[in-house]
């Protein structure tokens, strides 16, 4: 029996056999060819790109037809940087300049576009680094004229290992065969991991050492939750990995049928519990735990992974379909969320030594770049379109003074009188911002006024208050979401939404944390937004406390000392309410 220990990346109990997937090896030369040999590895070169091209329009037919739309853009995606000529040329330049063979220079040149992405901030855009990863893996097996075995026939019950999983690997997975998967790279963000979580797969990804242990047949057990694995395990293992797994499905049972009760405490006060979405897809996985609306959906995710933009009806399309699965509940779409440290291969960002306190949000398509604006009018347009469909709101993020949010509601007018000009059928929607920044906080009282919600996007927020990167692992002890400073200002927030008659969320992390439940609903948060699963976890503390003990249990939170004062009256809180 071997354990090993990995980063948990959706939860869920495994046990089954190992099956290991692996790849055959190319032999790959960077020795200098001669002149007369580079015309024959162009040749290669264009004929694996054909080869690439037409395995990618197969699969993503094939995944459009099995899982959606939404899960075959992916692959849609990856067919246009494969025919991207930014993508191509590097490669011909090798072959040319350095005399390479075409597997070579696919190598050389991907993993140089590769090492950009890694080299970014931003977890979820370093995590594209993977999509590049596939893209070059599939051009190469393409330019040689090998085949690899696929994963859509893997064993019923299988446990996949595999060094890392390409997104088309996971796309080829069957739900109903497969126990869960365990993978030696990737992170919490990676495709591996949030594919895991859609399909509701246990998954266990950043697994060090598991391919020098695992052999093919071993028995395995893994617990997706706190990431642990073990190998062969013994008979009193394989027991409690047993009882921990009749443990798992029966609170997920017993979540769901949660779900469907309202978010209601026991003296009668409602409070809107919704999910955060990227994807379409991901709101249709949503459904199940009855959220009541998106209480975020990041538009981004429409605009990354391809060399261009989204054109107006393809973002129209994915906000109507969104909003016709919320069966009339509200949509709160955030617009583009990008800059600084997340790019997107569409728009040129320029090097900012401080990219968190630089371009991104909203403020790169109101500053220095004009033909930005068009972005964000074309996306409005989509927004509005779609809002005939459904009841979709429209909020803007890294707003920090009153300037901008007068400019995001001219932008709006305008884009608004155009449709009613041209004659297009639209709806109304409502507008309201991000509070994401220590200004934006302090001002709320004047903003309140001009918009009709507030969102409190408690990660940047509490980043920007207590000056800590929130992704700089030296100084993690320094970001401390129980800060008293963070949570004065978010009952400063929402203070100023009471006063002025508008509801304020809350779509960041704070918000599907059980220890901060109660201390928010005390403050007066209207409305919850988090992942699906969270959703019933969150749901049930709501459903068993009074709203006197929660307000008495905030203005406790407000005057602690310190970050761990305020959560471990939090903590023991939830504990004692728990125990009804």
């Amino acid at each position: 029996m071997h354990r090993l220990n990995g980063i948990a990346a959706s939860p869920g109990v495994a046990i089954g056999r190992a099956f290991v997937y692996a790849l055959p090896p190319l032999e790959i030369s960077d020795a200098r060819l001669p002149a007369s040999a580079l015309d024959a590895q162009l040749e290669s070169l264009r004929l694996g790109l054909a080869r690439a091209a037409s395995g990618l329009s197969e699969l993503a037919e094939r995944v459009r037809v099995e899982r959606g739309a939404d899960l075959a853009g992916v692959f849609e995606g990856h067919l246009e940087i494969l025919g991207d000529e930014e993508f191509i040329a590097p490669i011909e330049a090798l072959i040319r300049g350095s005399h390479l063979s075409a597997l070579a220079a696919i190598r050389q040149a991907v993993e140089m576009q590769r090492q950009e992405f890694l080299a970014l901030e931003d977890d979820y855009l370093r995590a594209r680094a993977d999509d590049l990863a596939d893209i070059g893996r599939r051009l190469s097996y393409a330019t040689a004229g090998v085949n690899f075995s696929s994963l859509a026939d893997l064993p019923a019950g299988a446990l996949l290992v595999a060094r890392d999983l390409a997104p088309s690997d996971t796309a080829q997975l069957d739900p109903a065969r497969i126990a869960g998967f365990v993978v030696e790279c990737g992170g919490r963000t990676s495709h591996t991991a949030i594919m895991a979580r859609t399909l509701e797969l246990p998954a266990v990804v950043g697994c060090a050492g598991l391919l020098e242990t695992v052999r093919d047949g071993d028995w395995l057990a893994m617990e997706g939750r706190d990431g642990s694995v073990v190998v062969a395990p013994d008979e009193q293992t394989l027991t409690d990995f047993k009882v921990l797994r009749e443990a798992f499905l029966d609170e997920r049972a017993a979540m769901l049928e949660l779900a469907k009760l309202p978010a209601v405490t026991l003296d009668g006060q409602g409070v809107m519990l919704a999910v955060n979405i990227g994807t379409p897809a991901d709101a249709e996985a949503a459904l199940p735990w009855n959220p009541d609306g998106v209480g975020l959906y990041r538009s981004e995710f429409l605009f990354m992974d391809r060399p261009g933009l989204p054109d107006e009806d393809e973002q129209y399309k994915a906000y109507s379909r969104v909003a016709a699965l919320m069966q009339g509940k509200p949509v709160i779409l955030r617009t583009l969320d990008v800059g600084g440290d997340k790019p997107i291969a569409a728009v040129p960002f320029p090097p900012e030594e401080n990219p968190f306190l630089g371009w991104r949000g909203v403020r790169m398509c109101l500053y220095r770049e004009e033909g930005n604006q068009d972005i964000l009018r074309q996306q409005l347009r989509a927004a509005l379109r779609a809002a005939a469909n459904g009841d979709i709101w429209v909020m803007y993020p890294m707003i920090s003074n009153v300037e901008e949010v007068e400019a995001v509601l001219a932008l709006r007018d305008e884009v608004r009188a155009g449709l009613v000009a041209a004659g297009i059928r639209h709806g109304a929607i409502k507008t309201g911002i991000m509070i994401e920044t220590p200004g934006a906080a302090l001002l709320a009282d004047k903003l309140a006024g001009m918009v009709d919600f507030f969102s409190i996007g408690s990660n940047d927020l509490t980043q920007y208050t207590l000056a800590a990167d929130r992704g700089n692992e030296r100084i993690a002890r320094c970001y401390q979401t129980f800060h008293p400073a963070v949570w004065r200002l978010i009952a400063m927030v929402i203070e100023a939404g009471k006063q002025h008659g508008i509801p304020v969320g809350m779509c960041g992390e704070l918000a599907g944390i059980e220890e901060a439940a109660l201390p928010l609903l005390g403050l007066g948060l209207d409305e919850f937004s988090m992942s699906a699963q969270s959703l019933p976890r969150i749901k049930r503390l709501i459903r068993r406390c009074r709203m006197d003990e929660a307000r008495a249990l905030a203005h406790r939170v407000l005057d602690a000392r310190t970050a761990q004062e305020a959560l471990a009256l939090a903590s023991d809180a939830m504990h004692a309410v728990m125990q009804r």
